[in-house]
């Protein structure tokens, strides 16, 4: 039997008809093939078959143009199915032709089962259609950065609670970032954080680092905890320079200076804080070698922060929600060698000055004392 292809139309009674490639196949229809398949070359999308199989294939060609009487860009198209008799495997496999005075000009044919990656069509592989996994690396490619700067990323699918570094119990959301006690972070504003403060988190230059002077500054939430101590690094006198580090960022909700597990020796914190109107809590413990008076002017949301070696007066005189535990470890860890105080908002003074724990403290510390705005 020689090599060639049988066919019948959807209206035909039996196979009457011959071809000698798929290529003849250009009027639009619907052909039912009986197909030798030996070692000719019938334009199938297969290998030859060593032991000439026989072969019954569904053929759909279809056809598009213009209805102009030379039918400009006139395409054809076919749809082959058949079971491979080489594997049994049955498949579906498409192409394109272009026709002109010069004949058909075919395309490639593409395998809709995508047996190998270049069968796969072009634009056929849509987010949609990645994996779980893939699509979280296409969608956020940056996010292993972020958790490794010290990020967490909630992808549970439900909240979480998380204890803050000042005590209090916050929600970690779902599908968003927890980092120094904010557990609401979105993507967008993740990728701020990192672009704005990992410079200031890689070298430990601090002195202004956080400052917005312009309205088109970028102030971020919180920043990154640096990883190392900034030992050395802008120092005063052997003391680390952090003036105006937060100077007119109304952005900023926690701001990280130092380590847990080392108190931070610094100067400039006359300035540290000013016109900082969302500052809630200050992470970390400042070691002050400051000589001349603390000045958190404007900053009123502040509740927390831990400043040890007071030698001078501080004023928080717009921060009337500042904590006991706050007002409580700056008595006891001054270190004043002359009378200092601490002035209060009215209201934060009137909440805290007849405090048990305070009084005690301010007994023990004879040459300090709270004031009232």
């Amino acid at each position: 039997m020689k090599n060639e292809i049988r066919y019948k139309t959807i209206t035909s009674e039996g196979m009457g008809q011959t071809a000698q490639n798929l290529d003849e196949f250009l009027a639009s229809g619907y052909y039912l093939l009986e197909l030798t398949h030996g070692a000719g070359k019938l334009g199938l999308p297969i290998e030859d078959c060593a032991n000439r199989h026989y072969m019954v294939a569904h053929l759909l060609v279809s056809d598009s143009g213009t209805a102009a009487t030379l039918q400009k860009e006139r395409r054809v198209g076919q749809t082959l199915v058949l079971t491979n008799s080489n594997n049994g495997a049955t498949r579906v496999y498409t192409r394109t032709a272009l026709l002109s005075k010069d004949g058909a000009a075919w395309s490639s044919w593409t395998d809709l089962g995508a047996a190998v990656t270049s069968d796969i069509q072009d634009g056929a592989i849509t987010v949609e259609k990645l994996s779980t996994a893939v699509r979280e690396k296409v969608d956020n490619p940056l996010r292993p950065l972020f958790i490794a700067a010290g990020a967490e990323y909630n992808d549970s699918g439900v909240d979480k609670t998380k204890t803050a570094p000042w005590g209090e119990q916050v929600t970690h959301k779902a599908g968003h970032y927890y980092l120094n006690g904010l557990g609401d972070i979105t993507e967008a504003q993740m990728m701020e954080i990192y672009n704005y403060t990992y410079p200031f988190y890689s070298t430990g230059f601090l002195s202004k680092a956080f400052r917005c002077q312009k309205e088109t500054d970028v102030c971020t939430r919180t920043n990154l905890r640096s990883r190392n101590f900034f030992a050395g690094q802008n120092t005063l006198d052997g003391f680390l320079q952090i003036e105006s580090v937060c100077y007119r960022n109304n952005a900023m909700e926690v701001l990280v200076l130092s380590h847990e597990s080392r108190a931070l020796e610094v100067k400039g914190l006359y300035n540290v804080l000013y016109d900082t109107y969302n500052l809630k809590h200050l992470i970390g413990t400042l070691y002050s070698n400051e000589n001349t008076s603390i000045n958190f002017y404007n900053c009123k949301e502040l509740l927390s922060f831990n400043i040890s070696n007071l030698k001078n007066n501080i004023l928080l005189a717009e921060s009337s929600k500042i904590s006991k535990a706050t007002i409580l470890f700056t008595i006891q860890n001054a270190t004043p060698i002359s009378a200092i105080t601490i002035t209060l908002h009215p209201n934060a003074y009137a909440r805290l000055a007849n405090d048990a724990d305070i009084v005690a403290a301010l007994q023990a510390q004879p040459l300090v004392t709270l004031v009232s705005a």
